[in-house]
């Protein structure tokens, strides 16, 4: 699991990286430089939903088991 999410973590800031680098047109007329620090605030924000959201969820599941042990 751990190494999905960093591999796609790496993946998307590929892909910021390259979009960083295309040269200036007319719709963006000081390039797409700044694409890179929206992919890599995409990879923070994911980082951080998915930590939460498995640390969740083993809370969650842990609480649960206990209440079904049996009372000594």
């Amino acid at each position: 699991m751990h190494s999905l999410v960093d591999l796609t973590n790496q993946l998307l800031l590929l892909h910021g990286r390259s979009r960083a680098t295309k040269p200036a047109d007319a719709l963006h007329p000081f390039g797409y430089g700044r694409e890179l620090y929206f992919w890599s605030f995409i990879v923070a924000i994911l980082v951080f939903a998915l930590g939460a959201g498995s640390r969740s969820m083993k809370a969650c599941c842990t609480s649960c088991t206990r209440s079904r042990r049996p009372a000594r």
